[in-house]
């Protein structure tokens, strides 16, 4: 779960979690979608990653978003991203820019075969949060 895994980093960063580091790095390179989009943000967050360099892999995200599978795993890493990163919107806009900017920048077509893919994950947000967005 995306908010016990963002309350798990803040608990162990307040500790000196060495481990949480390695951990962090192996969900975002090789967990399930939601959590891949859960560790990255948290990365961000605990100043793991740069977060203009995982805006880019998230922008990346939408441009793999091209079959009804690469759909599924955007909503569920968008998910993870999103529920994780309420702080983030506040504390780093340059990781979640990029995203915007791409979606932004599809030409309609595009847009509208990743649209419920895009809904899907944005759902996480809150109507506040989304309009702070």
């Amino acid at each position: 779960d995306a908010h016990a895994l963002l309350e798990l980093a803040h608990r162990a960063d307040l500790l000196g979690g060495i481990r949480l580091t390695d951990a962090l790095a192996r969900l975002a390179a090789d967990g399930s979608p939601l959590m891949r989009g859960a560790a990255g943000a948290v990365r961000v967050l605990l100043g793991h990653e740069d977060a203009r360099e995982f805006g880019d892999r998230v922008a990346s995200w939408v441009d793999g978003a091209t079959d009804s599978g690469s759909r599924a795993a955007l909503t569920a890493r968008l998910a993870g991203l999103l529920t994780a990163a309420g702080p983030l919107l506040e504390a780093a806009p340059p990781a979640l820019e990029p995203l915007l900017n791409r979606v932004s920048a599809l030409p309609d077509r595009a847009f509208l075969d990743r649209l419920p893919a895009l809904r899907g994950g944005f759902d996480t947000l809150s109507p506040a949060a989304r309009d702070r967005l």
